[in-house]
């Protein structure tokens, strides 16, 4: 006779994350986030980063999500990649009796790239926080999009901003000026944006490098 046998499940159990890109290609240095979400309250552990071969491995994943909640993994790649969310099936990958590992592609992000330059002189401002934050109707609840990301400007004025929603407004904000200015912009311009600067006396004494406006 047949008898009735039951899967024993574990109350937790160890993850292993893969984060690839479009060609299977391994990512590097994505931190990936762990989220119990128990109404609408998250709370998240750990958060390890893949390493060269795209994988890191997660401790003590529960089998079951919360009641009355779930479970999220948040990926956020270093760059040029979307940020993204995943719900895995806790119940399927805690009963495997082998290898369990989580596959993730991540998509590539649009950029907005451009310089900052003195607003009199015209010379490239170095030090200069670009921030790029998300402009569309409810931005912020779409976690498989990067809604917000930011980029210092290099020696010759230029930033770059990556990992950025395609085709969605953005707004713009930068430091260092004598206003808090912002500017809406898309994530799909084909053209280098230009920031004209008038540089705040105290951002000026924080970046001497930088001299006195003329």
């Amino acid at each position: 006779p047949i008898s009735n046998t039951s899967i024993m499940m574990p109350e937790t159990f160890d993850l292993t994350v893969l984060a690839v890109d479009e060609t299977a290609a391994p990512i590097a240095g994505a931190t990936i986030i762990p989220i119990a979400v128990v109404e609408n309250h998250s709370f998240s552990s750990e958060e390890p980063t893949t390493g060269p071969t795209g994988k890191t491995l997660l401790k003590g994943i529960p089998a079951t999500a919360p009641e009355g909640g779930k479970y999220v993994l948040q990926i956020k790649p270093k760059q040029d990649f979307q940020t993204a969310s995943v719900e895995p099936n806790l119940a399927e990958l805690a009963s495997r009796t082998g290898d369990r590992t989580l596959r993730v592609t991540l998509q590539r992000g649009a950029v907005i790239a451009g310089k900052a330059l003195d607003k009199t002189s015209g010379r490239p401002l170095q030090g200069i926080r670009v921030r790029a934050t998300g402009a569309w109707e409810d931005a912020y609840k779409s976690a498989d999009f990067s809604v917000e990301a930011d980029a210092l400007t290099g020696q010759d004025g230029s930033f770059r901003i990556s990992r950025l929603a395609p085709k969605m407004p953005y707004d713009l904000h930068w430091d260092g000026g004598r206003e808090y200015p912002s500017r809406r912009v898309s994530s799909n311009l084909a053209e280098p944006i230009v920031l004209q600067i008038e540089p705040s006396g105290s951002w000026l004494s924080q970046h001497p490098q930088a001299g006195p406006s003329p």
